[in-house]
């Protein structure tokens, strides 16, 4: 429907308006309405006439001003969504600073570090066998390069890509060739069984970090050798897994590039960032790194480097695919684009439907031939679809640009806002759009939603206005017939009958009363309901955390600097509960959970959450205990007791690994629409490794921990044989003849 330009709208409008005072000519009206109407079509005239004029009015106005609401109205939103978006990835990319350099000043990473790197160094001068370079060769010739050649479209030798070093060689043929059928399973093998040290030191470290990478949503973590700028260690285990950065097919590469900006500045608590670009371990895929030095003292021991999730950048800058529901209507976007005016996060349109992006951009030749191929064969228009002229990016630079019009990627005219990311060495920003036919559209139909309303109000204010008149009436004749009925000495009864007062104020009161026990009930129903969730809340959280909540508070994030932490693994759990049916599977998980949260109630612990066979508790996270170490080898030794007592009753063998560390812990709730008490620090990751090491039936404590304990707890403890972190504390008496 075309759209009648503003100004001959509202000359038609003014004019009609005309017309209508002419006719309704006050004086002339006077003079009928006192000969010949009555006063009710009298006082129902003077109300429709005086609706319709102010109608009118409203309407002139209205349409005058409809194409500059519409740009108010996604002028508003798209600056507001620019603010929340900006924050939201300023957010997730600290945070995953933070995390970067936590994990790097770890001890358990400097350990790993350490470890690695003088096991990759035995392989180094191993010679590998005849079979397993042939079968590595093999690997990359038949399978790896043609998926990279078709993922680019580029022609690569595989001889470029076969690992150099004896030590690739040996490790690729271990973790990565042997996975051909599903390379995703590469990094659930803890031990390849090849018998060499570096495969025993994975099999210690691995399984943390795998933990830390599945929790944090991390595409990959890496240790590198400073020396030789080896990859000692990938979770992931991709086809840059034991190469050299220094040298070889990733020489060049972000990974190898952030790297050496590690080395040549290894300084503590830093974090160098590499922008997302393609990364030819990852077919090709864009891929971004933070890396940060692993230092023992002032001895640099090595890079920690991670690969971030592209996806999860994706799933904030689109909110996971709901744009109408933020208000970006059928056409409106947000995403991100680097100071190359390239997208850092992926296109609306290529999400809904990339056959109509890829016919848009080719029709608005927006990408070279070879981006074009790149977008087809990856599935993703990040770091190749050109998104934002420079020169605005740089008047971005200095601040938020406001709301302004420009032609989009596709082409098309928009209306779009940019604000820079607050985050040293990243030069991206925040965009958000909208199709300008989209808010014009918007324009024409606010009109007509105005025009066919004023109509139908027009007619509906007809129809009532008289009705209307009619009974504000009423009371003048019950009065009249009142005056009469008692002028002709009716009794007061029949009067009041007659006149319908009393009923009136009778239906009325009884209205007014219902609508009051409504509203009580209703609030009383919101209050029962506040205070079940509350109930809710405290069975699930603690009760400081608890609190918190009740009075709004959502931020609540601890730092306990000294607790003990727990964390029990039940060998046999698992097949326990696969051998039978659900019912009673869940009735023993529920039975061996029960039983651990009872001792850990009797000994002032905390569950923290079971996750598989994996049972997490501390002490001295809510409630302070100087005694919170005993307190934790209480319960440890409780476990052993009652899981020995249920081991007894069931077929299978039911053996605790059990592990305790103490240290500072941070706590609190994570998350934003489901709420999620855990903890986090380095005190966890060494319990958990801990529990890892420990064997079934027995408690491995660390030094930290045993040097809290009295002297009588501990006198049994043995130190592992040239690793002074932990001690192992023997099944108590008589449990050995129960399985442990």
């Amino acid at each position: 429907m075309r759209d009648e330009p503003d100004g001959r709208g509202v000359r038609r409008a003014i004019n009609a308006s005309a017309r209508i005072a002419a006719r309704l000519n006050p004086a002339r009206l006077a003079t009928t309405l006192a000969r010949n109407v009555s006063l009710t079509s009298w006082l129902a005239v003077v109300v429709l006439v005086t609706t319709i004029v102010s109608l009118l009015v409203v309407s002139v106005v209205s349409l005058s001003h409809s194409t500059e609401v519409s740009n108010d109205v996604f002028g508003q939103r798209v600056q507001a969504l620019r603010s929340l978006k900006a924050s939201d990835i300023e957010f997730y990319l600290n945070t995953s600073i933070a995390q970067t350099k936590a994990l790097a000043s770890s001890a358990t990473t400097i350990e790993a570090a350490e470890r690695f790197a003088d096991a990759y160094g035995e392989l180094a001068v191993a010679e590998p066998e005849s079979a397993a370079t042939s079968e590595v060769r093999d690997y990359y010739r038949s399978q790896y390069v043609p998926d990279l050649e078709q993922a680019t479209g580029v022609s690569i030798s595989w001889r470029d890509l076969v690992p150099s070093s004896n030590a690739g060689t040996i490790l690729q043929h271990a973790y990565v060739t042997s996975n051909q059928v599903d390379p995703g399973t590469a990094k659930l093998v803890y031990d390849a069984g090849d018998g060499s040290t570096w495969s025993t030191v994975h099999s210690q470290y691995h399984p943390g970090f795998l933990d830390i990478t599945d929790r944090l949503g991390l595409d990959d973590l890496y240790i590198i050798d400073p020396n030789g700028g080896s990859i000692v260690y990938s979770t992931s285990k991709a086809p840059d897994f034991a190469t050299t950065l220094d040298r070889g097919p990733y020489s060049s590469s972000s990974l190898a590039t952030v790297v050496r900006a590690v080395r040549d500045s290894p300084d503590a608590g830093t974090v160098r960032i590499a922008d997302l670009a393609p990364y030819g371990a990852a077919l090709g895929e864009p891929a971004g790194f933070f890396a940060a030095p692993i230092l023992s003292g002032s001895e640099l021991v090595g890079v920690l480097a991670i690969r971030l999730p592209v996806d999860e950048i994706n799933k904030i800058m689109t909110s996971d695919g709901n744009w109408t529901s933020e208000g970006l209507g059928e056409t409106g976007e947000s995403f991100l684009v680097g100071a190359d005016g390239r997208m850092r996060s992926i296109s609306r349109l290529y999400l809904e439907d990339p056959a109509a992006y890829l016919a848009a951009v080719e029709s608005s030749r927006s990408l070279s031939d070879a981006a074009y191929d790149a977008v087809r064969a990856l599935g993703t228009t990040v770091v190749f679809q050109p998104a934002a002229d420079r020169d605005l990016l740089e008047r971005a630079s200095a601040g938020s640009l406001d709301v302004f019009e420009t032609t989009g990627y596709l082409g098309r005219d928009v209306l779009a806002s940019y604000e820079p990311v607050d985050v040293e060495q990243l030069s991206w920003y925040v965009v958000v759009q909208v199709d300008r036919d989209e808010i014009t559209e918007l324009g024409v139909d606010y009109r007509q939603m105005i025009l066919i309303v004023v109509s139908v109000f027009v007619l509906v204010v007809t129809f009532v206005t008289v009705g209307w008149a009619r009974r504000a009436l009423d009371p003048v004749r019950a009065i009249s017939d009142m005056l009469t009925n008692a002028l002709d000495g009716k009794p007061a009864d029949e009067v009041a009958k007659t006149t319908g007062g009393p009923i009136v104020d009778q239906a009325l009161a009884s209205r007014v009363n219902r609508i009051i026990a409504t509203s009580e009930r209703r609030r009383s129903e919101v209050e029962q309901a506040a205070r079940e969730r509350i109930e809710v809340l405290r069975g699930l959280l603690p009760p400081t955390i608890t609190r918190r909540l009740e009075v709004g508070d959502r931020m609540v994030v601890e730092q306990v600097l000294q607790a003990s932490l727990v964390v029990v693994s039940v060998e046999g759990l698992g097949a326990l509960i696969g051998a039978g049916d659900v019912s009673t599977s869940r009735s023993i998980l529920d039975r061996v959970v029960g039983v651990l949260d009872s001792i850990a109630v009797e000994n002032g612990l905390e569950r923290i959450k079971v996750v598989g066979d994996l049972y997490y508790a501390g002490c001295g996270l809510s409630d302070p205990y100087l005694d919170h170490a005993p307190r934790a080898l209480e319960f440890a030794r409780g476990v052993q007791r009652q899981l020995s007592e249920i081991a007894g009753e069931l077929p299978y063998r039911l053996a605790p690994a059990i592990g305790i560390h103490s240290g500072p812990v941070s706590a609190g709730l994570a998350g934003s629409s489901r709420l999620v008490y855990d903890v986090w620090g380095e005190t966890l990751d060494t319990t958990s490794l801990l529990a890892h090491r420990a064997l079934p039936g027995e408690i491995l404590v660390s030094v930290e921990t045993r040097e809290l304990l009295p002297a009588e707890k501990v006198s049994a403890a043995r130190a592992d044989k040239g690793d002074p972190v932990a001690w192992h504390l023997p099944p108590i008496a008589g449990e050995e003849a129960n399985g442990l």
